[in-house]
């Protein structure tokens, strides 16, 4: 962890007061962390977590860091709650039982409508919808959930945001993050990353098929992978190879959008970002195109 912890409660008017005070006598960043009970207590713990350096999202949203985050998870939660009912609505005879859920489904619908309100003048929102995804473009839904699981302060390297994510082999979690909510944001990478494959994107499909000739080269007759404890060998011309060069080439492009979005984020709040190497700057503009020389040292390996 980056920030520094101020201090940590089990009552949260305790909590959310120190949070206030800082914040307001510091002009500085600051959030409040819910920790599971320590062993052989109960109840929730409350961890104020400070930073040096202020926090300028308010410039594009009437919402603060944590804000977004609940209005996140909130979405997930709903999500959920919508494919379970869709699937009891079949099993249900009374129309009045059905109409209230049908209700329930479409708060889905009533919540992406004001996302787009809440993140629409982040500068997130406008690299979201340069990327094509599908047959449209990466959508509010898809800003939020950057915005929401991606703190600026604390993932001040895109590799911090990538671990975050679960999207690192060493990725470790925070002490406010479940082994679940990992699982469910690699999910949402993945997603995002196969409608941006599926949409052909000018900027990012090319990265990604530059990825997987590069994969293709270095695995030319057979891949080795790991799974669930056990080593798996597939040959190419056999299946399972493809999908494991695919896979990887993916897994590879999911990373790269996560980084991406932490640029842009916390670019946006005027926080330098440290370029390695191996950077690929964000799409700049719909139409563009990634360079020749970049696609280059990917396919040789030269940019990883």
């Amino acid at each position: 962890m980056r920030g520094k912890v101020l201090i940590v409660s089990y009552d949260p008017k305790e909590a959310w007061q120190s949070y206030r005070r800082y914040v307001s006598e510091t002009g500085n960043y600051a959030r409040v962390d819910i920790l599971p009970p320590e062993k052989g207590m109960s109840g929730y713990r409350y961890a104020v977590v400070v930073y040096d350096e202020p926090c300028k999202l308010s410039k594009y949203c009437k919402a603060t860091h944590m804000d977004l985050r609940a209005l996140a998870k909130t979405y997930m939660r709903v999500s959920k709650l919508k494919v379970a009912t869709s699937r009891l609505i079949e099993f249900v005879e009374s129309d009045a039982i059905r109409e209230a859920l049908e209700e329930a489904i479409r708060e889905k619908a009533a919540l992406k409508k004001a996302f787009e309100k809440i993140v629409q003048r982040h500068p997130v929102y406008e690299w979201c919808r340069r990327i094509k995804a599908g047959k449209g473009a990466l959508s509010a839904v898809d800003a939020l959930m950057f915005l929401g699981w991606i703190d600026p302060h604390e993932c001040n390297t895109g590799g911090r945001a990538k671990a975050y994510w679960g999207l690192v082999p060493t990725a470790k979690l925070t002490p406010n993050q479940s082994a679940r909510a990992r699982i469910e944001l690699k999910g949402i990478a993945y997603m995002i990353a196969k409608r941006v494959i599926m949409g052909k994107d000018s900027y990012y499909y090319p990265l990604y098929q530059a990825k997987r000739a590069y994969l293709l080269n270095k695995y030319p007759e057979k891949v080795v992978v790991e799974r669930g404890g056990k080593t798996f060998t597939f040959e190419k011309g056999k299946p399972g190879y493809n999908a494991v060069i695919n896979g990887k080439a993916m897994f590879w492009l999911m990373q790269l959008l996560v980084s991406n979005a932490q640029q842009v984020i916390r670019e946006a709040e005027g926080l330098k970002v440290p370029k390695h190497r191996n950077h690929i700057d964000p799409k700049p503009s719909p139409d563009a195109f990634p360079s020749s020389r970049t696609l280059d040292a990917i396919r040789t390996g030269e940019l990883s």
